[in-house]
Parts: structure tokens; sequence; C-alpha cells
């Protein structure tokens, strides 16, 4: 029963509230020699049309070994994860650990159009910031549990003197 009062911030955060919304993107007709430079600092860099659809998945380890002149379509991975911008983090974190994912294009649901990505970072940083808001209850905390709050013991009172 204690668990139908309990708060899963996990449950609560949706992928809009962790994600990367400024997304770097990679035209489908541009060339290796010409995107590198800008990509390099990315894992992974989604590859759009002309209309801005994401098309494809450009992964970091994947441009190793392409030829200069291969084009952004033809190194793109076509079955890339994709989360939507409204899911529960939650849910989309289970699908990371079932796939082994390290990153997903996150959609908007109404539009379809790119709303950012999402990592595996952070999802961690999500899964952090939740374990720094968990408190026990009051009556389980020790003395040295409340120092790390910064509370201190009462100050004497003084007697007008």
């Amino acid at each position: 029963v204690q668990e139908a009062y309990e708060l899963d911030p996990m449950k609560m955060l949706r992928v809009r509230d962790i994600m990367s919304p400024d997304t770097d993107t990679v035209r489908a007709e541009s060339k290796l020699a010409d995107f590198l430079p800008s990509v390099i600092q990315h894992e992974a860099v989604p590859v759009v049309d002309a209309q801005e659809h994401v098309i494809g998945l450009l992964h970091r380890r994947d441009l190793l070994s392409a030829a200069p002149e291969a084009s952004a379509a033809s190194l793109a991975r076509t079955d890339f994860p994709v989360a939507y911008a409204d899911e529960v983090v939650h849910d989309v974190a289970g699908r990371f650990l079932d796939g082994a994912h390290r990153q997903a294009v996150v959609l908007d649901s109404a539009t379809g159009e790119l709303a950012g990505m999402l990592t595996a970072f952070d999802i961690l940083k999500a899964k952090n910031w939740e374990l720094t808001q968990e408190m026990q209850e009051p009556s389980h905390l020790s003395p040295m549990s409340l120092l790390r709050f910064g509370a201190q013991k009462p100050a004497a009172k003084s007697d007008g003197n």
C-alpha cells in the first residue's frame, strides 16, 4: 500500500524535460569531408532530408572508415531508436536498457519533427537528480545525516544583556 503513495520522479519526468533540444543535424546529400568537422564531437547525429525529416542516424564509429566523398545518407543507420518528447522518462530508460541504446532521436509526437536528442547520459543525470531529491523519513534520520543538510544546533537564547 505504501507504494501507492510514493512518487517516482522518473515516472513524472518527460523526455522533453531532460533531452538536448539544440541538436546538430547533417543534410542527407552532404559529403563526409564537408560535415565531419562539425559533427566530430558528437557520438551520433541525425541525418535529415530537404524537408528536415530524420532519415537516419550517423554514428561516430561508422565515420572512421568512410570515404571522404561518401554521403551522409549512405553512411546513416536507418534503424535508429526514437523517443517522443512527451514520453515518460522511465519508459524510455527501459527501452534503452532492453535495446542497449546509447542515444535516441527525439521527435515531436504531434508533428513528427525533430525535437532533440536523448542520451544515456541525460537519463543518468535525471536518475542522479532523483537520488539527490530522495530523503529518509524524519523518524529514520540520524543526527549525522542532518549535518549534510546544514542543520545546526539551536543558538543559545540570550537574555538581552
